[in-house]
C-alpha cells in the first residue's frame, strides 16, 4: 500500500511521541495518581446493521478519523476509528448514551465554568460539542486555550454532540455516546484550594462523580515518571520501596508534594467505591517500546479491590479495509520504517505500551491522529487533531455508556466483561509476536484469550450489545434455552393466538447477564397458509380404495368386557365406522394415540348397542407412560336399519400438549394436563342401494391446569366443535364408479381463554411477568367444498378427479379462497397423480408423483 506525502506523516507522527505519557496531551500535566429503558430487540439486529451503513456517511461521524480520510484521499483503504469498534452498528439500534453520565477527570476544559484566567481566550465560554448538554463540574476548572485542550478533546470523543451538520464545510465532530451527560473534573483544580493536594482532590473528585451515577470514570492521564509495574515490584522485592504507597509517597516528595499513606488509601478506596457505580477506564502510556504497562494503569495490579470493573486501553493504527482477522501485525519501529520507505507493509502497528501485566483487563482501539474538540475562541468553537491512548480510552467510556443504555440494571462489571468477552482478537498469531497467552474465564463458563501485549484485542461494540453464550428465557427462577423454546399450535386456533400476542415481547438474557427482547411470535411455529386437507398422496390412495368409505361397524354378540391393544375403543370406532382411514377427521381428544391399551364393551339394549371404553397411552411425545387416559360411552342404533346413527360422550385427558398443541422449552406443556369432556353424533342414512347420506357433529370443551413455571401458563373454557355432511352417489354415470358431494368444517375453536406468563424487563434492568389472556376464537371459518368422482374402468384401473373449494382456510378470515384440485390414477402396482393448488390471489403450485408398489 503506497501512499503519498510521507515526510509530513512522519513528522506528525515522530511529534506526537513526544508529548504527556498520558496520551496525546500538548502539555504535561503536574504528576498525580492517576430514565427509559432501551432494551435491545433482537429482531432488529439485520435493520441495525442496514441503518448502522447511514452513519458512515455522515459528516460528524467521518470528521472523527482525519487519518483515514488522509489514506483515502491517497487511494489507501482504510476503516474508521468508530467502524473498526462497530461504533456505528451500536447507533443502528438507536443507542446514543441518553440518560448516562461520564466522568472525565483531566484538564483543559471548555464548559462554561472555569478558573485560571491566564489560559483565557473567552473566559466560561463552552465549546460546541458540549452545547445543551448536562454538565456536572466537581471543584475549579482550568479554561482551555490553543495550546491547553486535553480536557475538551478527550471529552468530545466520549461524548460531543452529533448536531446533524452536513456538508457545512466545517469541522465538527461526534462522541461515542453523543447524547451522554457529562461529570467534569480538572486534575488541576487543586491548585485553586487550600490545603489540598492532587491525591485528595482526585479522591473528592471520584466520590462526587460516584454521587451523580457516572457509568464510566475516564482516566487518559498517567505519572511522569519512566517506571513499569514490573519496575515498582522489583523495586519492592529489592526492599527500596515496602509497598506501592511507598513509592507514591517518595514520588510526589521529590517534586515537593506532601502525600501521606491515608491519602493514598483514600484515593484506592474512592475508586474502588466507584465501581458500584461505573467502569474505571486508563489509559496505557503512549511508549511503544516499552516492556510493562505504567504504574497508573497497573493500579489493579497493586490493589486487587479495583480488578472488579477495571479497563486498561492501548493504541494501535489500522490500515487497509481487510477483516480484523485478516490482519497482520507491525510495531510502532515497523511504522515508522514503512513510513520512511513510502509503504505499509502490516495492517495494525502497535502506537503504545503493552498491556502487560494488566494484559486481563486490557482493550485495543484507533486512536491514531483522530479529531476532537480544542478550544473556543471569539465564540468560534475549533477542532484540532492528535494521537494515543488519550483518545482510545474515552471511546471505551463512550461504548461502556451505550451498553449501559441497552442493559438497563447492568452491573459496571458486567459491563467490563462484555466488553472482554466480545473484543476481536482474530488478528492474534504466535507468542513470539503477541507475548504469552492466557485466558479469562467469565461466569457461565464464557472464556477469552488474552495476550500480555495486545490483550482482549480490539474492542467490539457490536459484539458486546449482542448475545454472548447460550440464550435463556427465565421464568420464576426456571432457565429454558431460547432457541429450543417454541410453540406449535393446531390449526384449530387459526390466527388468535398470534393476534393476541401481537406487540408482546419476551425478555431473555444471555450467559453474562445481558438482558434483550425478542418478539414473542418469534417463538411460535408459522402456520402453513395452505388450508389442512387431503395430500395428493391421500387422494391417489383414496382412488385405490375409494370404496372403503361405505364400511359399517360389525359387532356380532355382546362383549361385556373386551381388551384391546393398539386399536380405537369401541364407542370410537362405532362412531367412525362410515369413515375410511383417510377421510377420518383429525380430533385430540377422539383419535387414540399410536399404541393404548384398554378395556372395552358392549351391552345390547333395545335396538341398538350400549358401548364403553377406557384407553391408556404406552408412550407419548414426551415420554409420559401412561399419561394419556380417555373413557366414552356411546349408543349405537341398529346398524341394518336403512337409518343408523350413534352418540357418544366422553372424557380425554390429554398429557403434555393442548388439542394437539405442542410447546417445548419455555413453552413447555409437558407437565400440564388438558381435560376434555366432548360430545360426538354420528348419522347415515340411505336413500337407495346407491345413494346414502353422511354426518358428523364433535362438540368438546377442554381446560388445561394453570401453571405459572412457562410462557404458557394455562387454558379454560376451550369450546372446539366440527362438522361434515357427505352425500354418496354410487353408478352415477357408470357401473363402478362413485359421486361424492362435502360440506365440511375442521375443528375450530369456538371460544376460550389462553393465559400467557411473560417476562420483561424493567426500567431498571428487573424481571416482572406480564398476564396476558387471549381469547382462542379466530376471526375466520374455514369452510370446505369438495366433489370426488372415482371409477373402475376394468379390474385393474382406478381413475379418480378430486376437487376442493376452501373459504378462509385454517379459519383466518384474511387468507384468500383456495381451489385445488387432483386427478390420480391406479392400475395394479402402479400409482400417478398430478394436482394443482391456487389461491385467490394467483399463486398456483403443481405436483405429480409416480410410485410403484403395493402401497404408497
Amino acid at each position: 500500500m503506497k501512499f503519498l506525502n510521507s515526510k509530513i506523516i512522519l513528522t506528525a507522527s515522530l511529534g506526537s511521541l513526544l508529548v504527556a505519557c498520558g496520551g496525546g496531551n500538548t502539555k504535561t500535566p503536574t504528576p498525580f495518581f492517576q430514565q427509559t429503558a432501551h432494551v435491545i430487540e433482537s429482531g432488529d439486529k439485520e435493520i441495525a446493521e442496514k441503518q448502522a451503513e447511514a452513519w458512515l456517511e455522515k459528516d460528524e461521524f467521518a470528521d472523527v478519523d482525519f487519518f483515514c480520510d488522509y489514506l483515502k484521499d491517497n487511494s489507501i483503504d482504510c476503516i474508521h476509528s468508530y467502524e473498526l469498534t462497530n461504533v456505528h452498528k451500536a447507533y443502528g439500534y438507536g443507542l446514543s448514551g441518553k440518560n448516562q453520565v461520564i466522568a472525565i477527570l483531566d484538564t483543559g476544559f471548555s464548559m462554561g465554568e472555569a478558573t485560571d484566567d491566564d489560559l483565557v481566550d473567552d473566559f466560561n465560554a463552552i465549546h460546541q460539542e458540549f452545547k445543551d448538554k448536562k454538565i456536572t463540574v466537581y471543584g475549579d476548572l482550568i479554561q482551555a486555550n490553543k495550546e491547553y485542550f486535553h480536557g475538551n478533546f478527550v471529552a468530545s470523543i466520549a461524548a460531543g454532540n452529533y448536531q446533524g451538520s452536513e456538508n457545512s464545510g466545517e469541522i465538527d465532530i461526534m462522541g461515542v455516546a453523543y447524547n451522554a451527560d457529562l461529570h467534569i473534573s480538572d486534575f488541576e483544580g487543586h491548585r485553586f484550594e487550600d490545603d489540598i493536594n492532587p491525591i485528595q482532590h482526585n479522591t473528592n473528585a471520584t466520590n462526587d462523580a460516584a454521587l451523580h451515577n457516572a457509568i464510566a470514570q475516564n482516566n487518559s492521564w498517567a505519572l511522569a515518571t519512566e517506571y513499569t509495574i514490573s519496575d515498582i515490584q522489583q523495586m519492592i522485592e529489592n526492599g527500596t520501596y515496602e509497598s506501592f504507597t511507598d513509592m507514591g509517597i517518595d514520588f510526589y516528595k521529590n517534586i515537593g508534594i506532601d502525600v501521606t499513606e491515608e491519602d493514598i488509601n483514600d484515593y484506592i478506596s474512592a475508586l474502588d467505591n466507584f465501581q458500584n457505580n461505573g467502569v474505571l477506564i486508563f489509559a496505557l502510556e503512549n511508549k511503544p517500546n516499552a516492556t510493562d504497562a505504567g504504574p497508573i494503569a497497573g493500579l489493579n495490579i497493586f490493589f486487587p479491590e479495583l480488578d472488579e470493573a477495571f479497563i486498561t486501553v492501548g493504541n494501535i493504527n489500522y490500515i487497509g479495509g481487510q477483516s480484523i482477522s485478516e490482519s497482520t501485525v507491525g510495531t510502532h519501529d515497523e511504522y515508522i520504517e514503512d513510513i520512511k520507505n513510502g509503504e505499509f507493509t502490516k495492517n495494525i502497528y502497535h502506537m503504545s505500551a503493552p498491556c502487560g501485566q494488566t494484559a486481563s483487563n486490557c482493550l485495543l482501539g484507533d486512536g491514531y491522529f483522530i479529531q476532537g474538540a480544542s478550544h473556543v475562541n471569539d465564540d468560534q468553537s475549533s477542532h484540532t487533531t492528535g494521537s494515543g491512548t488519550s483518545y482510545v480510552a474515552p471511546q471505551m467510556a463512550g461504548i461502556a455508556a451505550l451498553l449501559a443504555e441497552a442493559f438497563p440494571g447492568i452491573t459496571p462489571e458486567q459491563i467490563a466483561d462484555r466488553m472482554f468477552a466480545s473484543a476481536d482478537n482474530s488478528f492474534f498469531t504466535t507468542a513470539d509476536v503477541d507475548g504469552e497467552y492466557g485466558e479469562v474465564v467469565f461466569a457461565n463458563g464464557i472464556t477469552h484469550k488474552y495476550s500480555e501485549k495486545f490483550g482482549h484485542g480490539i474492542v467490539n461494540a457490536w459484539g458486546a450489545l449482542n448475545a454472548i453464550g447460550e440464550t435463556s428465557v427465565q421464568i420464576n427462577g426456571q432457565k429454558y434455552d431460547l432457541d429450543k423454546s417454541r410453540l406449535k399450535l393446531n390449526n384449530l386456533f387459526g390466527n388468535a393466538v398470534l393476534n393476541g400476542l401481537e406487540d408482546e415481547h419476551v425478555s431473555y438474557s444471555d450467559s453474562l447477564y445481558g438482558h434483550f427482547n425478542t418478539s414473542i411470535e418469534k417463538l411460535i411455529v408459522d402456520k402453513p397458509d395452505s388450508p389442512q386437507h387431503n395430500t395428493i398422496h391421500e387422494n391417489i390412495e383414496h382412488t385405490k380404495n375409494y370404496d372403503q368409505s361405505s364400511n359399517r361397524f360389525n359387532l356380532n354378540k355382546q362383549q361385556i368386557v373386551q381388551p384391546t391393544y393398539a386399536q380405537a375403543s369401541l364407542p370410537l370406532q362405532r362412531l367412525l365406522s362410515g369413515y375410511s382411514a383417510i377421510d377420518m377427521p383429525e380430533i385430540s381428544y377422539l383419535n387414540p394415540v399410536d399404541s393404548v391399551a384398554g378395556i372395552n364393551g358392549a351391552i345390547n339394549l333395545a335396538d341398538g348397542n350400549l358401548l364403553y371404553g377406557f384407553s391408556k397411552s404406552l408412550d407419548n411425545n414426551f415420554g409420559n407412560v401412561g399419561s394419556d387416559q380417555s373413557l366414552s360411552l356411546a349408543y349405537s342404533s341398529n346398524q341394518s336399519s336403512d337409518t343408523r346413527g350413534a352418540f357418544m360422550a366422553g372424557l380425554s385427558l390429554e398429557q403434555g400438549s393442548l388439542l394437539d398443541s405442542y410447546g417445548t422449552g419455555a413453552w413447555g406443556l409437558d407437565k400440564k394436563q388438558a381435560k376434555t369432556s366432548y360430545m360426538a353424533l354420528t348419522g347415515e342414512h340411505d336413500f337407495s342401494n346407491d345413494m346414502s347420506l353422511k354426518m358428523m357433529a364433535v362438540l368438546g370443551k377442554t381446560h388445561m391446569n394453570q401453571s405459572t413455571d412457562t410462557l404458557f401458563s394455562g387454558a379454560k373454557g376451550v369450546v372446539t366443535s366440527h362438522f361434515d355432511l357427505q352425500l354418496d352417489k354410487q353408478q352415477a354415470f357408470n357401473k363402478g364408479d362413485k359421486l361424492t358431494f362435502k360440506l365440511s368444517q375442521p375443528l375450530r375453536a369456538q371460544a376460550g381463554q389462553m393465559n400467557v406468563n411473560i417476562p420483561q424487563t424493567d426500567e431498571e434492568g428487573n424481571l416482572h411477568y406480564k398476564q396476558k389472556t387471549i381469547n382462542l376464537e379466530p376471526n375466520g371459518q374455514q369452510l370446505d367444498f369438495g366433489i370426488n368422482y372415482n371409477t373402475e374402468i376394468n379390474s385393474k384401473l382406478t381413475l379418480g378427479l378430486n376437487g376442493l373449494y376452501t373459504k378462509q382456510a385454517n379459519h383466518i378470515k384474511e387468507n384468500p379462497d383456495h381451489y385445488s384440485m387432483t386427478m390420480t390414477m391406479a392400475m395394479d402396482r402402479i400409482k400417478f397423480g398430478l394436482s394443482g393448488d391456487q389461491f385467490e390471489s394467483g399463486d398456483l403450485k403443481r405436483s405429480a408423483h409416480l410410485i410403484i408398489g403395493n402401497k404408497f
